[in-house]
């Protein structure tokens, strides 16, 4: 269930930070649409959880997802499933989905030989650099 709450926190980042990923996440019409089905299936049957709730907000403010909060949500998930399998099975076919959209993505995993690849999560604040060879020091 853990994955679900993953598709969960882009769905709402990519809902309160329009333009957060790029051009690309803005067009990418498939994968919203499939991210909102997700979001409308979890909200239909665990809705009114405190936990969903504050998942919500926890991500549209800090776009971070505290470990006690995302435990919380996955087991709710995990007990909506147990308790209607029609959920489960209509929860798995989004999945499912979702993850043949990601297939032939790239990501850091995918970097080639001699390139750099940055993956930033979180809030960032100072000064970033990427870089690849570095011989010598390096000043701010």
């Amino acid at each position: 269930m853990e994955v679900v709450v993953g598709f969960l926190v882009t769905r709402i980042i990519r809902e309160s930070r329009p333009g957060f990923g790029g051009s690309a996440a803005e067009s990418d019409g498939a994968v919203d649409a499939a991210l909102q089905q997700l979001s409308d299936l979890v909200g239909s049957r665990i809705g009114r959880e405190s936990a969903l709730v504050r998942m919500r907000d926890e991500v549209a403010e800090t776009m971070e997802l505290r470990p006690r909060t995302k435990a919380r949500v996955t087991l709710a998930i995990g007990e909506a499933v147990e308790s209607e399998p029609a959920f489960g099975a209509e929860l798995a076919q989004i999945l499912k989905r979702l993850q043949e959209m990601a297939i032939g993505r790239p990501s850091a995993m995918d970097a080639q030989p001699g390139t750099v690849s940055n993956t930033i999560t979180g809030n960032v604040s100072g000064r970033v650099i990427q870089m690849r060879d570095v011989h010598g020091n390096i000043n701010f």
